[in-house]
């Protein structure tokens, strides 16, 4: 095994050398450790190369605000909950690093994510009286007969109509 200066130490060597063989593999369940293992292949391809002690809040926010526009690997966006597992994760690297005496500080606890611009506000589809009587006169006789009823009655949602059991009625 390898061992490393700590002041000259990159992330990639700490994640891939103590990290995950340490604190990850065996340690955490087998589909936790696929998360963990599949987060740092981002991690070290935007940050791998960097000194721990160089890790600045600064960097981090950039690398995350660039994830949320162009993944290293397929140059789309990566989702924001799969940014936020990444952010949280890196958290958890920093403490442990933290923790060895490798690191004072988390400069990752200052670091704030941008929520993504939320898309225009779908429009709700009302249906007019007329589009209603269409509806139901074209489900006559089949079963979604009495769904539909039930959804122009109670003004249902289609979560609701489906959830609903024979103990709902009297």
């Amino acid at each position: 095994k390898q061992f490393a200066n700590p002041s000259l130490m990159t992330l990639k060597f700490f994640i891939e050398e103590e990290y995950m063989p340490n604190f990850v593999i065996g340690v955490l369940k087998d589909s936790s450790a696929r998360s963990y293992r599949q987060n740092c292949k981002y991690i070290v391809a935007c940050l791998g190369e960097i000194k721990l002690r160089d890790i600045t809040t600064n960097r981090l926010q950039q690398m995350y605000n660039q994830l949320l526009k162009k993944s290293p690997f397929t140059g789309k966006p990566l989702a924001y909950r799969t940014v936020v597992d990444i952010k949280r994760q890196i958290t958890c690297i920093l403490n442990t690093a933290i923790s060895c005496g490798y690191m004072y500080e988390n400069p990752n606890m200052g670091v704030k994510l941008r929520k993504p611009p939320r898309l225009e506000e779908e429009k709700k589809e009302i249906y007019t009286m007329e589009e209603m009587a269409i509806l139901l006169n074209g489900a006559k006789g089949t079963d979604m007969e009495a769904p539909l009823l039930v959804v122009f009655d109670a003004g249902l949602r289609r979560g609701e109509v489906c959830a609903l059991e024979f103990s709902d009625f009297d």
